[in-house]
């Protein structure tokens, strides 16, 4: 009988050991709940067209407030998270393969389709503005699934999911010539 219980404590001791070892740390646990969102259309593709000539140059922009209620309540994303660089990640890059990018506002992150969104404290928002010299010929189709990442320390991390404004449609399609 004492081997059965000694055996038991055992058990219950390596069982208990083996849970603490397996909790996520406080850093890894974070509770995002009211941290996402979706807003329609805060990024834009102009001029729209259906067919575009070699040399042609589009604008892509994004601007939104760093003060807003987009989370339910009024909130301040840059004192909340310190990011001064917000992430916008386009759910397509074949807009940007074999075509010039001059930078207007804001920059490339690690991905073709990755790009920093830059606080400005004049106008107290986020801003991008990337122009694109349509260079590569043929016919353009991609769909527009886009987040915007706000992240800070200590779960201090929001998301706002979009997309480009394109006639109404989450399909972009469009011909250069």
């Amino acid at each position: 009988m004492n081997i059965i219980i000694a055996l038991f404590k055992r058990i219950c001791f390596f069982s208990i050991l083996i849970l603490l070892f397996a909790c996520p740390s406080s850093d890894d646990n974070c509770d995002d709940y009211g941290s996402t969102t979706r807003v329609d259309d805060l990024i834009t593709l102009t001029p729209i067209q259906e067919t575009y000539n070699q040399g042609d140059e589009v604008i892509l922009k994004a601007t939104f407030p760093a003060t807003n209620s987009y989370f339910g309540r009024e909130i301040n994303l840059l004192s909340s998270t310190n990011d001064y660089s917000a992430r916008l990640t386009l759910g397509f890059d074949q807009l940007f393969i074999g075509n010039n990018l001059d930078f207007i506002k804001g920059s490339q992150s690690e991905f073709p389709n990755w790009f920093n969104i830059l606080y400005n404290s004049d106008t107290q928002n986020y801003e991008f503005e990337l122009k694109i010299i349509l260079n590569r010929l043929g016919k353009y189709t991609f769909v527009t699934t886009d987040t915007i990442e706000i992240n800070g320390d200590n779960c201090n991390r929001y998301r706002i999911d979009t997309n480009v404004i394109w006639n109404g449609m989450a399909r972009i399609e469009f011909i250069v010539e």
